[in-house]
């Protein structure tokens, strides 16, 4: 049971770059690096694409849940979530 607070998320992951990238998806909505979503960042324990997400889908992910770890690994998030405000998309 991994205990420790893992504080990636908001830092690009060391898994989203190099010469496997163009394969690397989010393991939440399925796609690649890109300007609407972003980087993919590593927020937990899990290794691989397994490990990889975008920030905004898993502050959505994790909004929908109402939790605050990684179903598969166990360990918790530590995300500074983003404001609404400043959201790309949202219209004001």
């Amino acid at each position: 049971m991994a205990s420790e607070n893992n504080d990636a998320i908001g830092a690009e992951s060391e898994n989203s770059a190099g010469p496997d990238s163009a394969h690397r998806m989010c393991r939440i909505c399925f796609r690649g690096v890109n300007e609407e979503r972003g980087q993919l960042v590593a927020p937990c324990s899990c290794k691989g694409s397994i490990g990889l997400t975008h920030k905004s889908c898993l502050e959505r992910w994790l909004r929908q849940r109402h939790t605050d770890h990684c179903d598969v690994c166990l360990a918790r998030f530590n995300i500074r979530k983003t404001p609404a405000y400043s959201r790309p998309g949202l219209k004001q």
